[in-house]
């Protein structure tokens, strides 16, 4: 299978459309994961998006400054780059939205701004919650201080990170409705993980994956998800 690559320079970061051999006029833009030890993971992610586009779909990507951990910037960027995308690219202009890991982050932001025409939403183990992220991943001092400075580079804010800001942060868009619908996908490791702040709603519903499963066997299964919504 052949895919063409194009790369947009905006804003110093990574930003690249992948254009399927066999366009089905839609189009995903995908939030890599990034940890506190990843910066931009999207080599481990190619297989996953390789099946995607097989299945016809255009994809789009940027490294949105590394861990950006949900900031405005990364959120800003985002918005602006798919404009740009959507006024060079021949696809529809509701589209999709995959993230993986803390990619949620800014996914998360987007179900709630009016100005972007989503269709569905698909969170890949999700980070949704930066307190609960604290409180389930930060497992030592080295940790805690490690990720309170990326918090603190990627949100603009001072040192040191508090529980109080960690909680405004998950809670600026409660008060919000969804957009669009959203299936969280999990693998059963992971079934005991918090999965707020997304409110409770008929939109939004939980799929538990197998510890192990294939980028073709995940694949199948969002693309599945996304038909709902052509």
């Amino acid at each position: 299978m052949s895919v063409y690559v194009r790369y947009v320079d905006l804003d110093g970061c990574t930003n690249r459309c992948l254009l399927p051999e066999r366009p089905n006029g839609f189009a995903i833009f995908f939030f890599a994961d990034h940890g506190i030890d990843r910066e931009l993971p999207l080599n481990r992610c190619e297989p996953l998006l390789k099946c995607l586009l097989k299945a016809g779909y255009t994809v789009f990507t940027s490294s949105l400054y590394g861990a950006h951990w949900g900031s405005k910037r990364a959120v800003l960027h985002t918005k602006r780059l798919l404009h740009m995308f959507l006024k060079q690219e021949t696809v529809n202009r509701r589209i999709f939205l995959l993230a993986e890991g803390a990619g949620a982050l800014v996914a998360k932001q987007l179900l709630y701004e009016s100005g972007i025409e989503l269709r569905a939403v698909a969170l890949l183990n999700p980070t949704l919650s930066l307190k609960s992220y604290f409180e389930q991943e930060v497992m030592n001092d080295i940790d805690r201080k490690r990720y309170e400075r990326a918090l603190s580079v990627a949100h603009g804010v001072a040192l040191p990170i508090t529980m109080a800001w960690l909680k405004k942060q998950d809670n600026l868009y409660h008060q919000k409705g969804l957009l669009a619908p959203v299936r969280i996908f999990r693998r059963l490791v992971n079934k005991t993980q918090t999965l707020a702040p997304l409110p409770e709603s008929e939109q939004v519903d939980v799929h538990f994956l197998p510890t192990a499963i294939s980028s073709e066997a995940l694949a199948k299964q969002l693309v599945v998800f996304f038909k709902q919504f052509q």
